[in-house]
């Protein structure tokens, strides 16, 4: 049970982090990462969203599978929350900066 929760978190984490990455987009933000960013604009961010969500079920029932690979994925469930906070952060300073408030 323990283990189904961990993949639970972890595809929580994975839909949370491209709702972030929507919200940045719509606000006329870049994605960082360079690959990302050029499949985005290959594809598009819907596509792109479902094969990362894709990949990240294969990984979770990989994880669930395989003796030892849920670290794997505890490993993502420590970085996943990192990067959906900075994009998060990132978000806000833009919001005050457009309502005119002063940024640092």
């Amino acid at each position: 049970m323990f283990k189904i929760s961990l993949l639970a978190v972890f595809i929580l984490l994975c839909v949370a982090d491209i709702v972030q990455t929507k919200i940045g987009l719509r606000m006329n933000g870049q994605e960082k990462n360079p690959v990302v960013r050029w499949l985005f604009r290959k594809v598009g961010f819907v596509k792109v969203s479902i094969a990362k969500l894709l990949v990240a079920f294969g990984l979770a029932v990989t994880a669930y599978y395989t003796p030892g690979a849920i670290f794997t994925v505890l490993l993502f469930i420590l970085i996943l929350p990192l990067c959906i906070l900075n994009s998060f952060v990132l978000v806000s300073l833009y919001k005050k900066k457009d309502e005119g408030a002063r940024t640092i």
